[in-house]
């Protein structure tokens, strides 16, 4: 059975990627100044591709969601350390949300065409990355010192 689903995979990943690289080949071949300036040509060449793009994606998703879900299926043991880390994120989220605030006055709001509430989820996404980020690098060194004692 994982044999056949990985033929399938594969067979899908090589289709896709040779769509692209033909969609791609026909943009080279007429040229950016001629696909800008026609939008029958964009309509024949662009939109294909991007329709390509979201087929990828959409099975890209699909395809982590179906086996995050059997795995949790197979494992159940592991279904309660994936819920306390996504209750952890979500705790993280906001916790990053509480401590963002506008910085903004009214008038860089408009010439930003944003608003305060904007601004103050922009602080907390930044937040919350810069924390995910350091977390995941003390983390790394963490596995590589215990990596090294471990021998």
């Amino acid at each position: 059975m994982v044999k056949i689903i990985n033929f399938i995979a594969k067979a899908i990943s090589y289709l896709l990627m040779a769509l692209a690289i033909v969609f791609i080949a026909f943009v080279w071949v007429k040229g950016d100044e001629a696909i800008a300036g026609d939008l029958g040509l964009q309509a024949q060449i662009l939109d294909p591709f991007m329709t390509t793009a979201y087929v990828a994606l959409g099975l890209a998703v699909v395809a982590a969601v179906l086996f995050s879900i059997l795995s949790v299926a197979m494992n159940p043991k592991n279904a309660v350390k994936i819920i306390i880390i996504i209750a952890g994120l979500v705790l993280l989220g906001v916790v990053t949300y509480s401590m963002a605030d506008n910085q903004f006055g009214a008038v860089q709001l408009q010439k930003l065409d944003t608003t305060a509430e904007v601004s103050r989820q922009v602080g907390a996404a930044l937040y919350y990355t810069y924390i995910v980020g350091a977390l995941t690098v003390l983390v790394t060194i963490y596995a590589s010192i215990a990596g090294i004692f471990k021998r």
